[in-house]
């Protein structure tokens, strides 16, 4: 089965492209959705979260996610200890689903990853779209060196254009394109 990895900053269209991928039948595996499912109450990840940050936690037992952010976000060595939990956890629902969807004789599928690049996850698919959005950017330099990737490397880069009245959230094109190099730095090893 081919599995097709689907990765892109903040707003730069994840989910729409899978919703349409979805509408034409396309399997989709998210894992911003596994990564809810695992911390609810019940599962390993939830027991292993509420152990280390009980005080994240609501009086009836949920997660406090703001709570949570802010805790982790502030400090690199918590982050790492939660994705330590989160992420392995993941990655095994990831490969659970696709036996499935294999067994199902699904020709390929759809996975929505967005730190796929950043937490070199390259290994969980076999191709990769990567979403970039473009917000006010004057020069046409990122669109030659993303061409240029795309030739050298055979990657789909689709660029969003800006829609009037989008939600919009920052994301500067230079960061995403160094997240590339990087990556392919690290792929090409």
């Amino acid at each position: 089965m081919l599995t097709i990895g689907l990765t892109g900053g903040i707003g730069s269209g994840k989910t729409a492209a899978s919703n349409l991928f979805s509408k034409l039948g396309v399997p989709i595996i998210d894992a911003d959705i596994i990564g809810h499912q695992i911390t609810q109450a019940g599962h390993t990840a939830y027991n292993r979260i509420r152990s280390q940050w009980s005080d994240c936690f609501t009086s009836s037992g949920k997660i406090d996610r703001s709570a949570l952010r802010r805790k982790v976000f502030s400090n690199p060595e918590e982050l790492a200890k939660l994705e330590a939990i989160l992420h392995p956890a993941i990655q095994a629902e990831i490969e659970e689903q696709k036996k499935q969807l294999s067994k199902e004789k699904h020709d390929y599928c759809l996975i929505v990853i967005p730190l796929l690049l950043e937490k070199q996850w390259q290994h969980l698919v076999d191709k990769i779209i990567v979403l970039i959005f473009l917000k006010h950017y004057k020069s046409t330099e990122p669109f030659n060196e993303i061409k240029s990737i795309q030739q050298k490397w055979n990657l789909f880069f689709p660029v969003k254009p800006l829609e009037k009245n989008a939600y919009e959230q920052p994301i500067s094109l230079l960061i995403i394109q160094e997240k590339l190099k990087n990556w392919l730095r690290e792929f090409l090893k």
